[in-house]
Order: C-alpha cells, then structure tokens, then sequence
C-alpha cells in the first residue's frame, strides 16, 4: 500500500529513498534488517522487489501516513490494520 501511494503521489520507480539509516521512533533508533545496510539508498522497484522494510519504512515517512490511510480506504481496508500489511 505504501508503494501504491507513493506512485499516486508522483514517485516513480526510479525515485530513490534511503536505506543506510536507522528510522527515528519513540522507542530509539530502530533497525529492522541488515540485508540492505550497506546500501545508501534504493529505488523504490528495487525496494519493492527485495522487500526493504527500512526502505518501505522510510518512504511511508515521507509519502506521510494519511495519504496511504486514504489510499487503504479506497480499497475497503478500514480501522487500524497493522502497518506490516500496509508495507508490501
């Protein structure tokens, strides 16, 4: 869904986000995975096909969490579906 919204907001496939850094939460600085830390950035069709969640992450961080609400809406998925289901 995040990759969806990211198109319909004007990204391509070419559009790049990073991936070297770790994601800012609450909690502390959060690393999900190591597969792409040497990488210091992916597009986003190279994101998608190797299932970068820090990429993924990074990219609903800046589409902005609404957009893709709005989108998931469209599709009939309502209330608070778990953001892993939103990533892919």
């Amino acid at each position: 869904m995040v990759y969806a919204a990211a198109l319909e907001a004007g990204y391509t496939k070419r559009a790049s986000t990073t991936s070297r850094e770790p994601i800012a939460t609450p909690r502390g600085n959060w690393l999900p995975d190591r597969r792409h830390a040497g990488e210091p950035s992916l597009d986003l069709r190279k994101a998608l096909r190797s299932e970068a969640t820090r990429a993924a992450i990074r990219l609903l961080q800046q589409v902005g969490i609404p957009r893709v609400v709005t989108l998931a809406s469209s599709f009939g998925l309502e209330g608070q579906p778990a953001v892993r289901r939103w990533i892919g």
